[in-house]
């Protein structure tokens, strides 16, 4: 009979010990919560530790701020009133008041408009809401989590974000380390992603020397990819470096940011009905903007429409 292999020990980086501790400590306030870090690094994943050790009972609920279109923001934020407009047939209730005596986690805080900012803002400072269609607000009380891969103080600085707002949401900035600087992570992580996709399976040595010596420009995310792929190859427990990627590309930190662009690209005007128009003011855009960056990452904007 085989002896299982004992799992990785969990190893953290220092910066993850200090990043765990300063969430302890912020965790049961009411502090707004600003976290960073680039694509990957598991920015929703530090939101969530936050909410559940919060103690409070509420939802976690997820605000995509990149893909809001404008055209439907309020209806989706503040929810409406059966019969407000035409095709509300029920009450329905928003995303904020779906969060409250909970979290509400503002997903790539740094794309939203300056209106949509503005809507928030007031939600931070304990204003109420609104349902398209009521005269009263509904109090709510919420705990606002923001992340972004984006530099907030330098948007502010170029006049695309409220600075009052960055006051409001860096009560208590975390940041998370990209994984190139916590490669003492990467054989936990990669064990721990492997026996999700299979029980028994575990890495080499060697895969796990290949591994530690790859740069992740996609960080936690990537190698997680990578790894499920290699359980998939080796169709057994055994996963060697022939079941990963044989010749993996470099990746640029251009590259990934362009395909992290297109997709939000495609996810706001999926969410605006493939209306141009309102896609670019949910993104922040002017029109021409946004069909030049439709021309620079191949999306056909004839099958869309601007009305």
């Amino acid at each position: 009979m085989t002896t299982p292999i004992a799992p990785a020990p969990l190893v953290l980086a220092p910066a993850m010990l200090d990043l765990y501790a300063r969430i302890d400590q912020v965790a049961r306030s009411n502090l707004s919560v600003l976290v960073e870090g680039e694509t990957g690094v598991g920015k929703q994943e530090v939101a969530r530790r936050i909410h559940e050790r919060s103690g409070r009972e509420g939802r976690f609920v997820i605000v995509d701020c990149g893909a809001l279109c404008a055209t439907l923001r309020e209806g989706q934020l503040y929810g409406h009133l059966r019969g407000a407009f035409s095709g509300a047939d029920a009450d329905r209730s928003g995303l904020i008041e779906d969060a409250d005596g909970g979290t509400l986690f503002l997903d790539e805080i740094g794309d939203a408009s300056p209106e949509l900012q503005l809507a928030l803002m007031r939600v931070a400072d304990g204003g109420g809401v609104q349902r398209i269609g009521e005269t009263d607000y509904r109090k709510v009380d919420v705990r606002i989590v923001a992340a972004t891969l984006r530099d907030i103080l330098a948007l502010v600085e170029q006049g695309r974000f409220r600075e009052d707002f960055s006051y409001r949401l860096r009560e208590w900035p975390l940041f998370v380390p990209p994984l190139r600087d916590r490669r003492e992570e990467i054989a936990p992580l990669a064990d721990r992603f492997a026996r999700e996709m299979s029980p028994d399976a575990y890495l080499t040595s060697a895969a796990i020397a290949h591994l530690e010596a790859q740069r992740w420009p996609g960080n936690v995310r990537e190698l997680r990819s990578a790894v499920r792929r290699a359980v998939v190859r080796a169709r057994g427990s055994k996963i060697d470096v022939d079941h990963l990627d044989d010749q993996r590309p470099f990746v640029s930190i251009e590259a990934t940011q362009a395909s992290w662009e297109r997709t939000r690209i495609l996810r706001a005007l999926e969410s605006c009905g493939g209306n141009v128009c309102a896609a670019a003011r949910a993104l922040g855009l002017e029109r021409s903007a946004l069909r030049r960056r439709l021309l620079r990452h191949d999306i056909d904007a004839r099958i869309f429409k601007c009305r």
